[in-house]
């Protein structure tokens, strides 16, 4: 595999490390933003977006006292979880905020989460218990269902980014400086990593159970990445998709089909569940975090058949370090 090139390390770096600020102005009129079943919702740099399955633009919301936005989850009860930047309110602190959407597009919970700033790509997930799990520039946060209490769990990241929930409530937290996917237990304890390759950013469970997620290995101009499959139980690793340009997350509806975010040509893509491009969406705002909010959560297997638990976990995942497999689909 090809070293990155300096500038392209400089530009990455930038890229994944700093704020995303835009100097905010009035959305496009769109009809009212709801936060309901079978819509896919992203944050763009300025505001928070509702999407039809298909990929048309239904809504906007969101306040327009913000800059920039990341992340993306549809909380426990049935709110639109994303992070933004907020500075210059009387009252209240500078830095990035987790604020969570009702219809209509209003707040209805807001929590300042760091005064280190946004980073792009700081995934959110949920847990059975509602717990919400926020990457930001400090850590990750544990947040309770009701907004109350807002700890940085002591567990440590070069930059922790993507956030996935496995069905055993396991956490898989991107680690993008050390490449790699670090897993925590029910108890927040870190067990273990998965390794990835350059770059990698969010990350998510597929409705087949297999854990999936986005990086940009390969030195080029247009930044070639790939979509990883992971079996959670032998940890094998397929490439799905590659050259794939700058990969920033990955979403599933409940029937297989998925939604691929990108940073070049700033553009989410939906493909069927057998990898048909079936459309695209793009308008030169960058989305760098997806949620598809299912009626009813798709059937998986069992947690216990997607064990990274007991006492065999840290020799299995010291295992799959030794052993990266990067077979094409």
């Amino acid at each position: 595999m090809t070293r990155l090139s300096a500038p392209t390390r400089r530009f990455l770096a930038a890229f994944l490390s700093s704020a995303a600020l835009a100097v905010w102005s009035p959305p496009a009129a769109r009809a009212e933003f709801i936060v309901a079943p079978g819509f896919l919702y992203a944050p763009s740099d300025q505001t928070a977006r509702q999407f039809s399955p298909s990929l048309e633009l239904v809504g906007t919301g969101g306040p327009p006292n913000f800059l920039g936005s990341t992340g993306a989850a549809i909380s426990a009860d049935g709110l639109f979880l994303y992070q933004a930047f907020r500075r210059n309110v009387p009252g209240l602190p500078d830095g990035a905020h987790l604020l969570a959407l009702g219809s209509g597009g209003a707040i209805v919970h807001e929590l300042h989460l760091t005064n280190l700033g946004l980073n792009r790509a700081s995934g959110i997930g949920v847990d059975s218990a509602g717990r919400i799990y926020a990457a930001a520039a400090d850590g990750l946060h544990e947040i309770s269902a009701d907004f109350s209490t807002n700890t940085v769990l002591p567990v440590g990241f070069g930059r922790a980014s993507g956030v996935a929930v496995a069905p055993n409530d396991f956490l898989y937290v991107v680690d993008q400086t050390n490449d790699r996917i670090t897993v925590l237990d029910d108890g927040r304890r870190p067990v273990g990593t998965i390794p990835t390759g350059r770059a990698p950013s969010g990350a998510t469970f597929g409705p087949d159970g297999f854990l999936y997620y986005t990086d940009t290995p390969f030195s080029a101009a247009d930044f070639l990445g790939r979509l990883v499959r992971v079996d959670p139980v032998s940890l094998q690793q397929t490439v799905v998709l590659g050259n794939l340009p700058f990969p920033l997350d990955v979403e599933f509806a409940p029937d297989g089909s998925f939604y691929l975010a990108t940073f070049v040509g700033r553009q989410v893509d939906r493909y069927s569940a057998d990898r048909v491009l079936l459309g695209s969406f793009s308008d030169g705002v960058i989305m760098d975090q997806l949620a598809f909010y299912a009626a009813v959560p798709a059937a998986v297997p069992e947690p216990s058949a997607l064990v990274l638990a007991g006492v065999g976990v840290v020799g299995v995942l010291g295992r799959a370090r030794r052993r990266r497999n990067t077979s094409g689909p």
